[in-house]
């Protein structure tokens, strides 16, 4: 039980609650047992195998920038896809 308290604490943030109202604590703590399950669960794209919580934290990362990095390509290779793609970049930038 031990082990588990210290992993989330290190790798998912359980102690970084930045409310006091219950209700808002209660959740977050929810959501940090949900992360904990679901990379125990190895998502799409996560090696089963070894590795801890921080190395599976660091594939999931992997994965989601390379699904980024295609839809990026793959927008690019379309018909007009530069245009589009600064129109994105512009609205991006103008949002922030």
């Amino acid at each position: 039980m031990e082990l588990f308290h210290k992993t989330v604490k290190q790798y998912l943030g359980f102690e970084d609650v930045a409310t006091s109202g219950l209700d808002s604590v209660m959740s977050h703590v929810h959501w940090v047992y949900c992360a904990y399950i679901l990379l125990h669960l190895s998502p799409p794209g996560v090696s089963a195998e070894g590795k801890g919580l921080g190395g599976k934290q660091r594939q999931l990362q992997q994965v989601l920038d390379n699904n980024e990095k295609r839809r990026v390509l793959q927008k690019l290779t379309q018909i007009g896809g530069v245009q589009r793609y600064k129109a994105e970049l512009r609205q991006a930038l103008a949002a922030a």
